[in-house]
């Protein structure tokens, strides 16, 4: 399960990086150190004292290699997504994202009475489905709004905190102990959001004298 999230956690990675060349962004040496801080505080915040090696991360993946494949996918399909929005809706009112939560909502509740599982209901159940069914439709059309009207760049490198503000919820929740790797992965994802955020222009490339002649005589003509 960490290592599967350690891959998909490469969607904020990525979203910066096809920006690039989807969105047209303009981006400097910065980015590098920027990209490698942020993924190094994401491996400090999920292993959590766990010891992870190229041995330990090869094994599972000879033993199960189409659930990598599929978190990879989803951290691809993602980053796709949140630029190929805004280049394709723009500043549109409004997107189709709810009408997709409510779909998928009906298709997993048909697929549930398929699976025999034992189910215990009770006020705490049914208030963590509550709170879990609203948060999860206003981030996902919340994030949505932000990547056709916002800047880009901007919640894609702070979106670095969502592994962190997930493990620091998930320790509050349960009731494990806060140690110091959290805090050190936070102080890398900061710097590295951070840099990835400086690092990415939105200025359009300046033409040089002659390019701006060339222009001003096609124009002209």
């Amino acid at each position: 399960t960490l290592e599967i999230g350690l891959l998909n956690y490469l969607w904020p990675v990525l979203t910066i990086l096809f920006s690039l060349f989807l969105l047209n962004k303009k981006a400097n040496v910065l980015l590098v150190p920027g990209i490698l801080l942020g993924l190094t505080g994401l491996f400090v915040v999920f292993q959590q004292g766990t010891s992870i090696s190229w041995t330990s991360l090869s094994k599972p993946l000879r033993g199960n290699p189409l659930a990598y494949f599929l978190a990879l996918v989803a951290a691809v399909s993602w980053a796709f997504y949140s630029n190929l929005t805004r280049r394709w809706a723009g500043l549109k009112p409004h997107g189709a994202v709810s009408l997709f939560l409510l779909a998928t909502g009906f298709v997993l509740l048909g697929l549930r009475f398929f699976w025999q599982e034992r189910s215990s209901w009770d006020l705490s159940v049914a208030a963590e489905i509550c709170f879990l069914g609203l948060s999860t439709a206003l981030a996902y059309v919340g994030w949505d709004s932000a990547m056709r009207k916002g800047d880009v760049v901007f919640v894609a490198a702070f979106s670095y905190f969502a592994p962190f503000f997930s493990t620091l919820m998930s320790c509050l929740y349960l009731n494990i102990g806060v140690g110091w790797r959290l805090w050190s992965g936070c102080c890398l994802i900061v710097a590295g959001s951070l840099l990835s955020w400086i690092s990415v222009s939105n200025q359009p490339k300046v033409e040089g004298p002659l390019n701006a002649r060339s222009s001003s005589r096609r124009s002209i003509s």
